[in-house]
């Protein structure tokens, strides 16, 4: 998917393509297990530049609706539940 104008391009292609299969399999498990608990992958003994800069942790999770977003906002506690 390519990104949208306005998005700055953080990452290059083939970073890219892994980021969207790792996010395609924490939906996949997602769905199978009908809960949006966040899905840690742990990256140890990270190196830039031949620099080490010590472990790095990516969480996806899913990201609330707009509208649920929006009714989140709502002082009512009834209009809330909507997620």
């Amino acid at each position: 998917m390519p990104p949208k104008p306005h998005e700055p391009r953080l990452l290059p292609d083939d970073v890219a393509a892994c980021v969207d299969f790792l996010v395609d399999e924490a939906a996949r498990l997602h769905l199978a297990s009908g809960a949006d608990a966040p899905v840690a992958v742990t990256v140890k003994d990270v190196l830039v530049g031949g620099l080490p800069v010590g472990d790095y942790e990516i969480v996806i999770r899913r990201k609330p609706s707009a509208l649920a977003e929006r009714l989140g906002r709502l002082n009512n506690p009834w209009m809330r539940g909507f997620e």
